[in-house]
């Protein structure tokens, strides 16, 4: 974001565009933590307007004149056209006197002068992209507790504000998993399924979804992502078991066992493909997420509704070793109530 500050600023107050025609778009962002105070923003892409000049002939636009009449009229058109920059920037963590946070770019060598929220910990944090001006930034760390907060940005102001409504998982244990599925909203519905021991390494098995968010084998959380407004992303956290149940405490450590992810195309048109669906799993405070798309067999058909993708099978060890086995497979016209 080296010239961010002199593309946007200057531009505006310059007047030589309007600050309506400029596009930030955070769609293609990558967002993680760089420290207790900030997080770096990668791949934002700036739509710096251009207005090209084309010359037109009106005269061809009208019957054509006799030799005697003839006259050459040429006027000149103004059209809009956008120049894509990419450019990376970090952001600070900051606060209102109302305790609203808001994230404010660092747009000069300076650093960016704010009322630092002090006691949040951004440096396990990562973002994801909901919509080209809104991101969800996971694991910031405050009060004992890792938060996922919404962020929109606001283009008067140029930096990233808190959105009125807060995502808030429950308090983490040092040891955690975290899967997000993310899609286009627009065409199927899909629902995220987990599978898991309600024992260590137990043959029986919980059940998580979105019509049994109750069964979760005491380690398990899902939020299905539905608010009066919107849809979301639908998130499942694994958990240590409660070992006492009137105070909710946990154990330290994840249950052995085998567990499943599934992604279930519950209903709407097309298929499975159609939907662009990702999947990101986070274990722990690993920097790096694993990231899982649909694949695209040679030959394949899928139905549509109750289609299921059988992402990965994630096996916990004595030891707290994660081992992450990708299944990457389809299984088609599988009811909800079927799914292992």
């Amino acid at each position: 974001m080296k010239y961010f500050k002199y593309i946007i600023l200057i531009l505006i107050f310059t007047n030589t565009v309007n600050a309506q025609d400029i596009k930030v778009d955070f769609s293609h962002s990558h967002m993680f933590g760089i420290g207790v105070e900030k997080v770096q923003f990668d791949n934002i892409i700036l739509g710096l307007p251009v207005y090209v000049q084309t010359d037109v002939d009106q005269s061809s636009e009208m019957q054509q004149p006799t030799p005697e009449e003839a006259t050459e009229e040429i006027s000149v058109r103004t059209s809009l056209v956008y120049d894509e920059v990419p450019y990376n920037t970090s952001m600070k963590i900051c606060r209102y006197n109302s305790g609203r946070l808001y994230l404010l770019p660092q747009l000069t060598l300076e650093e960016p002068n704010c009322t630092v929220a002090e006691g949040v910990d951004l440096s396990s944090s990562y973002g994801i992209s909901l919509t080209s001006d809104i991101v969800l930034i996971n694991n910031i760390f405050y009060n004992e507790i890792f938060h996922n907060i919404i962020f929109k940005f606001n283009f008067e102001k140029l930096q990233f504000e808190q959105d009125d409504e807060t995502i808030i998982l429950p308090t983490l244990a040092p040891n955690y998993i975290r899967i997000i599925l993310d899609w286009n909203r627009e065409l199927p519905e899909l629902d995220a399924h987990l599978t898991g021991p309600i024992a260590p390494y137990s043959f029986e098995r919980f059940h998580l979804y979105f019509d049994a968010i109750s069964d979760n084998g005491d380690v398990a959380t899902l939020d299905v992502g539905y608010d009066e407004f919107e849809n979301k992303p639908e998130i499942v956290t694994i958990l240590p078991p409660i070992i006492d149940f009137e105070t909710q405490q946990r154990d330290t450590s994840l249950r052995p066992g085998l567990y499943r992810f599934t992604v279930q195309h519950f209903y709407g048109n097309g298929t499975l493909l159609d939907s662009n669906a990702i999947v990101r799993l986070q274990i722990g405070n690993e920097p790096n997420e694993h990231l899982f798309i649909l694949p695209n067999y040679e030959g394949l058909e899928l139905l549509g509704e109750m289609d299921i993708w059988i992402v990965f099978e994630i096996e916990i060890l004595e030891d707290r070793t994660v081992i992450i086995n990708p299944i990457q497979s389809y299984e088609l016209g599988i009811s909800p109530h079927e799914i292992r």
